[in-house]
């Protein structure tokens, strides 16, 4: 039976999966009183409103009460869920890097008064909004990327454009970072981190992620136009932001001359196939029963899901 991947589908990955326990949290706290100290931190010192301080609050219970009960074998990798996921509650409200840091550190601070003591501990310092969105997007790729291998080994799988979407921002997040630290050797990111997360040999064992996007509804005129059109635009231009940009020019060649022999062309109307050691994201199209195919060859890592 052919596989369906739907938007549905994306909350069933790794890290929404974990993501949702911080989300629902946990009672149980009310006794610790360094949780009564972030609470009136949040509230009064900086203004928070009750519905996302009571939230911080629960997950923070939740991760505390994990603590507990598996001292002997604690999932350290909590502790970046419960980073990241503070991160994206707190840097809405507050927009300022300096500010976020404070926050983040009270926090923490009040954590080790627990006796959780320092088993969590910031991943990051003095980082800002934008830095913060692309190394949660690389964790959570460095999460995800099992199940998606899983969920798309049949050449049959099928793939609405939400699910398409979040795995081209992966891609994009991932490549955009590669590059800065493996080709351009910039030091616009930490790429420790970026070494931490992704080997650097694995690039070359890069399998496809391959799906079919399909629509419940009939496709239309305009949807047929915009897979013919992309018959000249395949090579897919990975950005920080997340964004999805076609380019007739390759990604490649824009950016370093040195790689672009890796690219292999054949001589038909869809004509991208690999990038045989940058790891660059190549789409294919295949027009075929009504389908556009897409191609992406992207980074494995070792992470599976853990259901404890």
């Amino acid at each position: 039976m052919d596989n369906h991947l739907k938007k549905k589908d994306i909350e069933n990955l790794t890290s929404k999966f974990w993501y949702s326990h911080f989300e629902d949290g946990e009672d149980g706290c009310n006794d610790v009183y360094s949780f009564s100290e972030i609470r009136d931190d949040l509230k009064q010192r900086y203004n928070f409103h009750q519905n996302i301080y009571d939230k911080i609050v629960r997950a923070l219970c939740f991760i505390y009460n994990r603590k507990k009960k598996h001292r002997g074998n604690f999932d350290e990798d909590l502790c970046s869920y419960l980073y990241y996921w503070l991160g994206e509650k707190i840097f809405p409200v507050v927009r300022d890097k300096t500010v976020f840091s404070n926050i983040i550190q009270m926090i923490y601070d009040e954590l080790s008064g627990t006796n959780m003591f320092t088993t969590c501990a910031p991943l990051h310092k003095n980082i800002d909004e934008n830095s913060f969105n692309v190394y949660k997007m690389l964790f959570d790729y460095s999460s995800d990327d099992y199940h998606i291998n899983l969920n798309t080994v049949s050449p049959n799988t099928k793939c609405d454009k939400h699910y398409i979407e979040t795995i081209n921002k992966y891609i994009n997040t991932y490549n955009d970072v590669y590059f800065s630290c493996y080709v351009n050797k910039e030091q616009k990111y930490n790429c420790d981190y970026f070494h931490k997360l992704f080997k650097k040999d694995e690039y070359t064992k890069l399998p496809s992620f391959y799906c079919k996007t399909y629509d419940e509804q009939t496709f239309s005129t305009e949807a047929l136009s915009r897979i013919e059109t992309r018959q000249h635009a395949l090579v897919q231009s990975p950005n920080s932001k997340g964004n999805t940009d076609f380019v007739g020019k390759s990604y490649l060649q824009e950016n370093s001359d040195q790689h672009r022999s890796h690219l292999e062309h054949h001589n038909h109307a869809f004509t991208v196939q690999r990038v045989s050691d940058t790891g660059a994201p190549i789409l294919t199209d295949d027009n075929t029963e009504g389908y556009t195919s897409w191609r992406i060859y992207k980074q494995t890592t070792r992470k599976e899901q853990k259901y404890v």
